[in-house]
């Protein structure tokens, strides 16, 4: 299994340096066991393999996590006006419910999960709709019974509270939604960075 890991890691430094803008990004094939030191066996990046446990490689995780850790992530709801995230991608669906607090969102919850396999064919307008009754249904202990408000990045599912397209399942998909108390609202795919990193 750490030989593959291995594999796969130095792939994906060839295919960032001499990859064509293109080409789509693979998910791994299988769900890989945790590791109990990961930066040890095996340490990638965004440019490939940290080669050699060196001070400046440390020091650049180091920067990672204190970015990663500088704000509090996980804020208890407090708000009734939780806004929920939503997207999907060739490869899984992805969301978080926000909270404002001081001005500032802050996640509240995040989800995110692989597709399996017969979801791959579907458009990506139902994959969209499969993230929002995904996400909802995870939800459902923090929304229902209040207001809330859905963005998405995809203009055309703002008609699914309507019930007006002839497509089976998706009218079964909105007719699950139908507990829930909440608008769909645009969001442009470039302020939807959190539920698109976790699709």
């Amino acid at each position: 299994m750490a030989q593959s890991v291995t594999d796969y890691c130095k792939s994906c430094e060839t295919c960032q340096r001499t990859g064509k803008s293109g080409d789509k990004q693979r998910a791994p094939v299988q769900p890989l066991l945790i590791i109990e030191h990961p930066f040890y066996r095996v340490g990638i990046d965004l440019v490939g393999l940290l080669r050699h446990w060196t001070h400046r490689g440390k020091k650049y995780i180091l920067t990672l996590v204190n970015f990663a850790t500088r704000y509090p992530v996980a804020v208890a709801l407090t708000s009734t006006k939780a806004p929920v995230l939503a997207d999907a991608s060739d490869m899984g669906l992805g969301a978080a419910l926000l909270q404002e607090h001081e001005g500032n969102q802050h996640p509240t919850v995040y989800l995110s999960r692989k597709l399996i396999p017969w979801e791959h064919s579907l458009s990506s307008g139902k994959k969209e709709c499969l993230a929002i009754v995904w996400a909802l249904n995870k939800f459902w202990p923090y929304l229902w019974g209040q207001p809330f408000i859905v963005l998405l990045d995809h203009v055309p599912l703002q008609w699914l509270q309507m019930m007006q397209n002839t497509n089976a399942k998706l009218q079964r998909q909105a007719w699950q939604l139908q507990e829930f108390n909440f608008t769909i609202e645009h969001l442009k795919g470039s302020q939807n960075m959190t539920a698109d990193a976790l699709s």
